[in-house]
């Protein structure tokens, strides 16, 4: 497995290194927000959190952490075999979006989102399956957002990725207050997970993709 710990730069911007060893792009920003942690407190404080259940071969089983889903009214979404059925946009979520749209603007991977997944991580029981967003409510070749919030310090949590057809693994550690953005066809050729830690620390992922169907 190959670690890949994303570099800071000087001004925080978002930066075209590419991070993927290979077939997409991964792009990464550390230092993304000025006030995240009330962000992430109000989320946490506010958001209507479910707890759901994943339909995987005839059997269904609770989901790992709890989601939230808003965006436009274009039906229902299956991502890593859940089913949402969003919430409108609330006000900040919807000037949430237009900074994540700004920020990759000019860049390989701009984007216009229509939806977001949100996913609170409790604690290091808390995690994602092997999962993929290379669906066909998201199009051909997808690029997708994420935000990671949590409390002051490092989340001290790997996001791992795998490839399709080599089965060749690497991971970035997350870190609080941090953007990646990936599309190029990264979801055609990697599979994403999000394993279990020994670790009692939560945060909040922020997902943010363009249904267009």
């Amino acid at each position: 497995m190959v670690d890949h710990l994303p570099r800071r730069n000087i001004n925080g911007r978002l930066t075209n290194l590419n991070y993927a060893p290979r077939d997409g792009t991964l792009l990464f920003r550390p230092i993304f927000l000025t006030n995240p942690n009330t962000i992430k407190n109000e989320l946490t404080r506010h958001a209507p959190w479910q707890d759901r259940t994943m339909n995987i071969r005839g059997n269904i089983l609770p989901v790992p952490r709890l989601t939230s889903y808003y965006g436009q009214q274009t039906g229902e979404h299956t991502s890593n075999c859940i089913l949402y059925n969003p919430i409108d946009w609330t006000r900040p979520l919807a000037e949430f979006k237009n900074i994540i749209e700004l920020e990759s603007s000019g860049s390989q991977l701009q984007e216009q989102y229509t939806n977001v997944l949100l996913e609170y991580y409790r604690n290091g029981n808390d995690c994602m399956k092997i999962d993929s967003e290379n669906f066909t409510d998201l199009g051909e070749n997808p690029i997708t957002a994420t935000v990671f919030l949590s409390a002051q310090g490092p989340i001290r949590r790997r996001i791992c990725f795998k490839h399709v057809q080599t089965k060749e693994i690497f991971q970035i550690k997350i870190e609080h207050n941090s953007l990646i953005i990936m599309g190029n066809g990264f979801h055609k050729n990697w599979r994403q997970y999000i394993p279990k830690e020994k670790i009692n620390k939560e945060h909040i992922s922020l997902t943010f993709k363009k249904i267009v169907r």
